[in-house]
């Protein structure tokens, strides 16, 4: 990937270039959990799978009429 121009690039140029064992940490139960670059970039992946999955046609059509969104 060459250099990123645009915000969800950033992730995926990390995981290509610079992986990290401890990209994030959240505090869940009073305890500091770690999350590599890999498992962050898997979370994105199934998160935009599962906001792929409920989107219809008539509503993605009509956003993209008004210029919202667009595929290349």
């Amino acid at each position: 990937m060459n250099v990123p121009s645009r915000l969800f690039d950033f992730l995926y140029y990390q995981l290509e270039n610079f992986p990290k064992p401890d990209m994030l940490a959240a505090k869940e139960g009073g305890q500091w959990i770690k999350y590599s670059t890999a498992a962050v970039a898997e979370q994105v992946e199934h998160l935009s799978k599962g906001l792929l999955s409920l989107r219809s046609e008539e509503h993605t059509s009509e956003l993209q009429s008004r210029g919202l969104i667009s595929y290349a």
